[in-house]
C-alpha cells in the first residue's frame, strides 16, 4: 500500500516486531544510562564527537545498503544541536551519483506531525480551537451512516481519532490551491469506521482534512503556510513539496521499488505526485532539515510554535491498542521504555522511506531517509542500539488462554473503507478463534482462522501466503469504554467493526 500504517511506525517491516523491550534493565538505570551516554558525546569536542557519529553511522548504513536500497542520509542531534550529518550510496542506480547531504529524499508520514504544526500555529494565533467541530470549517462535507461531521473535532483528526477510513488512493491527484477542497468534496457520502473519539485508527484523510482546515484558517494554501509558517520558520530551507521544486532543485534522489518480477527498478523523482496527499506526507527533505525540526520541537517551538504546542506533538494523546502498546500524540509515536520516553514516527511513499526518532528529554534525534522502500526504520535502530544499547526486538507472542477469546464473540455490524457495509461473526471454535463475514470487493463469504500474535491483537491469513504480510490483516479487538455501553470494537486498517451482539 502507499502510505503503509505499519510503516509509519519507526519499523519498516510487518507488524513482528512491534513491542519495544530492554531486557532486564530497571527503570531508573536505563533513564540514567541514556542520559550519561548522551551527556558524554555532547561533552565531547565537536570534530571527536561527529568521528564518534560517523563511525557509528556508517557501520549502520553499510548493513543495509543493496540494490533495493542504494542511497541512504542520516542526521544526529545531541542536546538540541546538530552534531552529525551524511549522505551515502548513490541517489540512483541507473545514474549512479553519489548521495550527499543535500540529496533530497521522500519525508513520508514523518510530515504528519508538520502538518500538525500547521494547523497548531492556527490555534497559537487565535484563529481556531481544537474542539472546533469539523462542520464548521469543512461544511461541505457530508457523511453518510450512523455519525455526522459535526461531531469530528480538530483535535480527532490530528490524533487519528475521527472514525474516517484510510485511504491511499491516487483519485483527484491534481495539484493546485483547490486541491484539499475538491478531496473534501470528494469524501461526501464517507461512512465512518466508528464513532469520532471512540478508537485510534490512521487515516491519511484526516490529514488531508487538517491541512484543508489549516489552510481556511490562515487564509493561504497549505504548500504555503507550511513552507512559510512552519518550515522556514524551523530553518528547513531545502524542504519543498511540489516536484517541480524538487526537479529544479536538482539534486534529488530516484526512488527504487520491486516490480512484479521481482525486479528492482529506479522511479524518477516525478513519477508521481498527488495534490490531496499533501498534508498527509509528500514532502522532500533532507535528514539536517529533519533535525532541525527535532531542534524545534524540542526547543519549547523555537519561533514556530508555542511551548504547549510543540509540547501536544511530542505528548500522547490517545492509546493505539496496537501490541506495541504505543501512545499517538499529534502526528506522532509515542513509547516508554524503561522510564525514557521515545517519540517517532516513519514515512513511506513508492521508492522511499524515512524515519524520525527523539527523546525529548535529552535533546536527541536521529533522522534517517533511504531511497528504497525499507532501511530507514532498521537503520535508526541501528543507531540507537550501537550508541544507547537500547534495542528493537522482536516482539514474539504474548497469548492469552483460548477460553479467554469468548469475550470477543459476537455479530458485528463491519464497515470497509469503501463505504460498504456487512456483517461478521467471531466465535471460538473449541481451541480456535474464527471470523466469518461476507467481503463486499470480493462478492464472497470468508470463513478465516484469527491466530493471536499478541493479547487482543489476531493475525487473519487473507492472502493465502502463511504469513502476516499485509496491513489489513492484523485485527485488534478493543473494549468499548463504559460510557458506550458493553461490547467490542473489531479494527483493522481496511475495516471496522462494531459489536451489536
Amino acid at each position: 500500500m502507499w502510505r503503509s500504517f505499519l510503516a509509519i511506525r519507526l519499523q519498516s517491516s510487518v507488524y513482528t516486531e512491534r513491542v519495544v523491550q530492554v531486557d532486564s534493565v530497571p527503570t531508573l538505570h536505563l533513564r540514567l544510562a541514556v542520559s550519561s551516554l548522551l551527556a558524554l558525546f555532547a561533552g565531547n569536542a565537536s570534530a571527536t564527537s561527529t568521528t564518534i557519529w560517523e563511525r557509528v553511522a556508517d557501520k549502520c548504513v553499510s548493513a543495509f545498503l543493496s540494490d533495493a536500497v542504494p542511497g541512504a542520509q542520516v542526521s544526529v542531534v545531541v542536546d538540541r544541536q546538530l552534531v552529525f550529518q551524511k549522505g551515502y550510496g548513490v541517489t540512483s542506480t541507473s545514474l549512479g551519483r553519489p548521495t550527499d547531504a543535500n540529496t533530497l529524499f521522500r519525508a513520508g508520514s514523518t510530515q504528519k506531525m508538520m502538518t500538525a504544526a500547521a494547523l497548531l500555529t492556527q490555534k497559537d494565533e487565535g484563529r481556531l480551537q481544537l474542539d472546533d467541530s469539523l462542520a464548521r470549517w469543512v461544511p461541505e462535507l457530508r457523511l453518510a451512516g450512523a455519525w455526522r461531521t459535526n461531531q469530528i473535532t480538530l483535535h480527532h483528526l490530528l490524533d487519528h481519532s475521527s472514525g474516517l477510513p484510510n485511504s491511499d488512493s491516487t483519485e483527484n491527484c491534481v495539484t493546485d490551491d483547490n486541491t484539499l477542497s475538491a478531496r473534501a468534496a470528494a469524501l461526501s457520502g464517507t461512512k465512518l469506521f466508528s464513532r469520532p473519539g471512540a478508537i485510534w485508527n490512521y487515516s491519511n484523510d484526516g490529514y488531508s482534512l487538517a491541512g484543508l482546515v489549516a489552510e481556511r484558517a490562515a487564509h493561504m494554501p497549505y504548500t504555503s503556510l507550511i513552507r512559510d509558517r512552519v518550515w522556514h520558520r524551523a530553518g528547513m530551507m531545502q524542504t519543498m513539496l511540489r516536484v517541480e521544486d524538487a526537479m529544479a532543485y536538482g539534486n534529488v534522489s530516484h526512488g527504487h521499488v520491486g516490480n512484479a518480477s521481482g525486479q528492482i527498478v529506479s522511479l524518477p523523482p516525478d513519477a508521481y505526485q498527488c495534490g490531496w496527499s499533501f498534508p498527509a506526507g509528500d514532502a522532500f527533505t533532507t535528514a539536517g532539515d529533519m533535525a532541525r525540526w527535532s531542534i524545534m520541537l524540542m526547543s519549547d517551538g523555537g519561533n514556530t510554535l508555542s511551548p504547549s504546542s510543540a509540547q501536544a506533538i511530542l505528548s500522547p494523546s490517545l492509546d493505539t491498542y496496537l501490541p506495541s502498546g504505543d501512545k499517538y500524540g499529534f502526528g506522532t509515536f509515542i513509547t516508554d521504555i524503561g522510564g525514557t520516553q521515545f517519540v517517532h514516527h516513519g514515512g513511506r511513499t513508492p521508492g522511499w522511506a524515512a524515519s524520525l526518532l527523539l527523546i525529548p528529554a535529552d535533546g536527541f534525534s536521529v533522522s534517517t531517509l533511504t531511497n528504497g522502500e525499507g532501511g530507514a526504520g532498521e537503520i535508526s535502530q541501528c543507531l540507537i542500539k550501537e550508541t544507547l544499547n537500547v534495542s528493537w526486538p522482536d516482539s514474539g507472542s504474548s497469548e492469552t488462554p483460548p477460553a479467554s477469546w469468548r469475550k470477543y464473540a459476537g455479530i458485528y455490524s463491519v464497515t470497509y473503507d469503501s463505504g460498504e457495509q456487512s456483517v461478521g461473526f467471531v466465535y471460538l471454535d473449541g481451541q480456535r478463534l474464527r471470523l466469518t463475514t461476507y467481503d463486499p470487493s470480493r462478492r464472497q463469504w470468508l470463513k478465516l482462522e484469527a491466530k493471536q500474535v499478541h493479547l487482543d491483537s489476531f493475525f487473519i491469513d487473507l492472502d493465502g501466503d502463511g504469513e502476516l504480510s499485509a496491513d489489513h490483516e492484523l485485527i485488534t479487538f478493543i473494549q468499548k469504554r463504559a460510557t458506550e455501553g458493553p461490547g467490542m470494537w473489531l479494527r483493522s486498517l481496511a475495516f471496522v467493526g462494531n459489536r451489536t451482539y
